[in-house]
C-alpha cells in the first residue's frame, strides 16, 4: 500500500512539476517540440510567424516576444505551420508566412502525432508524457547553454560549394499534382483563419540573386501569386534599400536576419496590424 502511495505521489509530483513550471520556452531543438510549445502554450499568442528552417533565426528577433511566436520546421514549410494553427484551434491576431519553400509541404506523420485523439488530451493534463518534456531534452538543453553554436556573420568559406549546390536543387522543378494539392489546403486553411479575424501577410526571404534565375524560384512564385494574388491577400514585397547578405546562398547572416525581422515588423505596424 506504502510503495503504491509513493508511485502514485511520483507521478503526480513528476506531471505537476511541469504543470507548475513549463519547460522554458523557445528551447525545443526538434519540430515536435517546437510544435508542442505552440500547442500546449497556456496563453495564446497573437502574432505568429510560420515558415521553413529559412525564418529559424528570427526567434532571437521578435518585437514583443511575450506574444509572438515563431512556428519554423526545418525541412518544412509554412503549410505544416498553418495546419497547426487550424488544428489547435486557437486563431492569432497575425501570421506571418514565409512563401519560399512551400513545394516542401506539410508533415501528415507528424500533424497526426501531434492531435492523436488519445495522445492529445494524455499530454495536456499530464505533461510529463508531451516529447518536449523528456528529461534527456533538458540534458540537450543545458549543454547547447554551456556550449552553444556559433552565429554567422558573413560567409562561409565553402559559400560558392552551397550556393552551386542549391542551384542544382532549384532547377529541374515542376508544378506537380501533389504540390497544387498541398497548396489548395493551405489556401482552404488561409482562407479559414481569415474568417475568424486574422489577419494573413505573406512575404519572401531574400536569397542570392543567382538563385532567382532556377525553375524552383520563378514556377513556385508565379503560382504562389496566382494562388495568392495581391490584389486579394496581403503580401511584404522584400526590403529593396538595403542589400541583405546570406552566408550559403539561402540562409541570411545574423545581421541580415535582424535587419530583416525589423523591416517585416516595421510593414506591419504600418499597416496597423503589431
Amino acid at each position: 500500500m506504502t510503495a503504491t502511495l509513493l508511485l502514485l505521489g511520483g507521478f503526480l509530483g513528476y506531471h505537476g512539476f511541469f504543470w507548475l513550471f513549463p519547460s522554458p520556452p523557445r528551447v525545443h531543438f526538434t519540430p515536435e517540440g517546437r510544435a508542442q510549445e505552440y500547442i500546449y502554450a497556456r496563453k495564446p499568442f497573437e502574432i505568429v510567424w510560420v515558415g521553413s528552417g529559412l525564418i529559424g533565426d528570427f526567434t532571437k528577433y521578435l518585437p514583443e516576444p511575450s506574444r509572438s511566436f515563431n512556428l519554423f520546421f526545418p525541412y518544412s514549410s509554412s503549410c505544416l505551420g498553418i495546419e497547426i494553427i487550424a488544428r489547435r484551434r486557437r486563431t492569432p491576431r497575425v501570421i506571418f508566412v514565409e512563401t519560399n519553400y512551400l513545394f516542401k509541404g506539410s508533415d501528415a506523420k507528424l500533424v497526426d502525432r501531434l492531435f492523436h485523439r488519445i495522445g492529445y488530451p494524455v499530454q495536456y493534463y499530464l505533461p510529463g508524457f508531451q516529447r518536449k518534456n523528456n528529461p534527456l531534452r533538458w540534458v540537450k538543453r543545458l549543454l547547447h547553454q554551456v556550449r552553444p553554436a556559433p552565429a554567422l556573420s558573413g560567409q562561409t568559406p565553402h559559400f560558392q560549394e552551397w550556393l552551386a549546390l542549391h542551384r542544382k536543387n532549384y532547377e529541374h522543378f515542376h508544378i506537380s499534382e501533389p504540390f497544387t494539392r498541398e497548396l489548395e489546403r493551405l489556401k482552404q486553411r488561409i482562407n479559414g483563419l481569415t474568417a475568424q479575424g486574422c489577419q494573413i501577410l505573406f512575404f519572401e526571404m531574400p536569397i542570392e540573386e543567382s538563385l532567382k534565375e532556377t525553375d524552383l524560384y520563378k514556377l513556385q512564385k508565379q503560382y504562389v501569386r496566382s494562388l495568392f494574388p495581391p490584389e486579394s491577400y496581403e503580401w511584404i514585397e522584400q526590403d529593396s534599400a538595403y542589400q541583405y547578405r546570406t552566408w550559403d546562398g539561402i540562409h541570411l547572416t545574423q545581421e541580415s536576419v535582424r535587419t530583416y525581422v525589423a523591416y517585416l515588423s516595421k510593414q506591419a505596424q504600418q499597416r496597423g496590424l503589431i
